[in-house]
């Protein structure tokens, strides 16, 4: 595989092209929307993003006062004194709040193969939020409660909107369908485990994209995917992958009490 966008392995975003999360080169996660459209993060207040050195490197998902969760790849050698987590931001830049960071906790199975396996981090803020209409959390689902193939999630981010192209200015959006298994299985093999959900669309309309890595798949109000890793970004014939939430409910549980 080839690196993802921005690194080896980057997150995708969410372009209206397929949805893909980038693998270029090497397994590397994608980061941002393709194929999406503008919306304000009203629409979606558990959107919050994750800064190093003041630059965005992922989404990330509020799912109560002092934790986010996000990929393991966006955490992966960051350091939290350099971090910081932004939150209520319907623009990119100059938006929302800032909040230092506590602590990480990236899964003890994280690692990088083939693909990118066990893709889970949460994020232990240093400052309790206040919710509002602009900051709220999102629903986790229970352990195993799987998300079925063909419900349509929405799949938010300020990742490019297209592979190699510009970055929004404003927060993005997409609907995009869960896929069968089978099918991420056929375009990446043994990359894609049973810790992945498949979701988008194969003729390369909507994905996720560069920076998108880390952002929220939404369905139902639950969070049921996190942008983890793709090849390019929402090429056709080959979807986004994302870390199956419901998998890891029981892990979240027992790291946002600590």
């Amino acid at each position: 595989m080839k690196a993802l966008f921005g690194r080896a392995w980057s997150r995708v975003s969410v372009v209206a092209a397929g949805a893909a999360l980038a693998l270029v080169g090497t397994a590397a996660p994608a980061p941002a929307v393709v194929g999406g459209h503008d919306i304000t993060v009203e629409e979606a207040p558990y959107m919050a993003t994750l800064l190093h050195f003041e630059t965005l490197r992922c989404g990330a998902a509020v799912i109560d006062r002092t934790t986010l969760v996000t990929a393991g790849h966006c955490v992966d050698g960051v350091m939290k004194q350099f971090a910081q987590a932004r939150v209520g931001a319907t623009l990119r830049e100059d938006d929302g709040t800032l909040l230092p960071i506590k602590r990480f906790s990236l899964h003890a199975s994280y690692h990088k193969g083939a693909s990118i396996d066990y893709d889970i981090a949460a994020i232990k803020l240093a400052e309790p939020l206040t919710f509002s209409a602009k900051v709220q959390p999102v629903a986790l689902p229970k352990q195993d409660e799987t998300a079925p193939v063909g419900a349509v999630g929405q799949f938010s981010g300020f990742g490019r909107t297209s592979e190699g192209g510009p970055v929004p200015k404003q927060l993005q959006q997409a609907d995009l369908p869960v896929l069968p298994a089978e099918t991420c299985e056929k375009a990446y093999g043994d990359g894609f485990t049973p810790r992945m959900l498949c979701a988008g669309t194969l003729d390369g309309s909507k994905g996720a994209c560069q920076q998108d890595s880390g952002g929220p798949l939404v369905v139902d109000g639950k969070l049921v995917g996190i942008s983890s890793w793709g090849l390019g970004c929402a090429r056709k014939g080959l979807p986004g992958v994302y870390t199956k939430v419901s998998y890891f409910s029981e892990w979240i549980d027992s790291v946002r009490s600590l």
